[in-house]
């Protein structure tokens, strides 16, 4: 009919250019929060590598400390000074012997132990002594392994408390020592000082995340 209108079609492509102003607006959008985090990022990784690169410390990753499987050189020489105070002490023990076991002997008379067991007592006081440093050496052995290798923090604090508490009875010993064996004093001094001197460095501030492994776990791959 002539009085109706006819509605003319828009032509192709007008609908795609009314929305092209939206699509660079959201592409502007995209760009910049992608580059707000690559620089964020960016920032993070060299805050996690400066982190990681100072002494003593662990690596950081996903906001956790997790320790390096490195161990610090404080640790290391922790490990070999009680190494060989140990060694000092098989050293020791020989020089030392007829002391320590007449020594034990005389403890034991003040005990009124009979003067015609004394015999027997000697040879019992050999097992015993004999005993007494093969188990002193064993646990050192094994102190010092869970420590430096396995990283437990409470077996410093045990050795630096056994050191302590058996200082008066060193000291003891070295007295009555001194007057009969002058190289085995000398011996137990410098034993002494290399363990004081292990103690040293595994408290050391470079030695402390050694320990911090059960609390921050395994590290991420």
């Amino acid at each position: 009919m002539s009085g109706e209108r006819r509605s003319t079609p828009a032509p192709a492509g007008t609908a795609h250019k009314n929305f092209q102003p939206l699509d660079a607006m959201l592409s502007c959008a995209v760009i910049h929060a992608q580059s707000r985090m690559t620089i964020h990022s960016t920032q993070a990784d060299r805050t996690l590598e400066a982190l990681s690169k100072l002494p003593g410390t662990g690596q950081f990753t996903s906001r956790r400390l997790v320790v390096t499987e490195d161990m610090p050189k404080s640790v290391w020489w922790f490990e070999k000074l009680l190494w060989g105070s140990l060694l000092f002490g098989c050293l020791i023990a020989p020089l030392d012997w007829h002391r320590m076991v007449a020594r034990a002997v005389h403890q034991g008379a003040n005990e009124h132990i009979p003067d015609s067991l004394l015999t027997t007592e000697f040879e019992v006081m050999n097992i015993m002594v004999l005993a007494g440093l093969a188990s002193t050496i064993l646990l050192g052995l094994l102190f010092t392994w869970l420590a430096a290798r396995r990283r437990i923090n409470w077996v410093r604090w045990l050795l630096a408390a056994i050191f302590l508490l058996g200082l008066p009875a060193a000291f003891g010993n070295l007295t009555d020592v001194l007057p009969v064996n002058p190289t085995v004093a000398v011996l137990l001094i410098l034993q002494a000082i290399v363990q004081a001197t292990a103690l040293v460095f595994v408290f050391l501030p470079s030695a402390r995340p050694w320990f911090w492994k059960e609390e921050a776990g395994p590290a991420s791959a």
